[in-house]
Formats: C-alpha cells, structure tokens, sequence
C-alpha cells in the first residue's frame, strides 16, 4: 500500500484542526463530524483490497474521508463521486483535494443527496453512508439498487 508520508502527515494535520474545531461547536449540526482516522484508513484499504472503480461518498462534509477515499482509488484508477448539501464545506474540500493533487478522481456535487440517489442511474463498487443519520431510511432504498451487484460494498 504506497501511501506518501506527506499525505498521512497531511491527513493528520487536517483531522487535529477539525477535532479542535468541533469541540469549540456548541451545535452538533455546525460541526464536521470526520471520521476517525482508523476507521478512513480501513475504508481506504477496503477499496484497495477490492480494487474499487466507482465509489459514492454521501456526506463530504470538509472532505476528510474524502481524501482517504480519494488517495486509495488513484491506486485502483477509480473515481469518488462526493455529495454534500453545504457549498461552504465542499469549497474547503475541494481546496484540500486540490493541495494533495487528489482532486483529478473526485467529482463534488452539491445538493441534497436525496436528489441525486433519486436520479442517479450508476453502479458503484463501493459507497460510504455518512450523512445525517435521519435520512438513511430514505436513502437505503436507492441504495440498493447502485451497488455493484458483483461485490459492492
């Protein structure tokens, strides 16, 4: 797994700023909610292991998972499609993508992802659910049928 020193240091970087910006959030919805980095360099790999083409990420929000994401299908020559309703978090992204030469293999869309799930027509190998917890109901069944039928995760 050829994952640059610059890119965990980077990563690492990003998640400390992050957590102290939460922890200063008294409403939960205004903070980014990252996921752990333990838990992104396992999304990661898994991606690697299956040699995912197409992945779906709901839920950008700074673009954190996005990068790991990221990072692992340049490996795979895959692809991140990346939602998020809040333009402000995807301009950050984008910014990060941009200074870790990731954002080639990503495509951000802003909007609300029922929308799009309602209008997608894709497969993909591998999708990441982390949005408000409130809509996943809504969005399982699109989701069942945009996963890769032949090993989707």
């Amino acid at each position: 797994m050829s994952m640059s020193l610059l890119f965990q240091q980077r990563m690492q970087e990003l998640y400390q700023s992050f957590i102290k910006f939460d922890a200063l959030q008294t409403d939960r919805i205004k903070r980014y909610r990252n996921i752990e980095p333990d838990s992104a360099l396992f999304l990661a790999m898994q991606i690697r292991i299956q040699q995912s083409k197409k992945i779906l990420e709901i839920g950008t929000s700074t673009g954190y998972s996005t990068l790991w994401l990221a990072n692992a299908a340049k490996e795979t020559q895959g692809h991140v499609t990346t939602l998020e309703i809040d333009q402000s978090r995807t301009t950050k992204a984008k910014k990060y993508a941009q200074e870790l030469a990731l954002d080639d293999v990503i495509d951000f869309w802003v909007g609300d992802a029922q929308n799009f799930l309602e209008n997608s027509v894709m497969q993909y190998d591998f999708i990441l659910l982390d949005a408000e917890r409130i809509a996943y109901v809504d969005y399982w069944t699109y989701l069942q049928n945009m996963m890769n039928p032949k090993g989707g995760v």
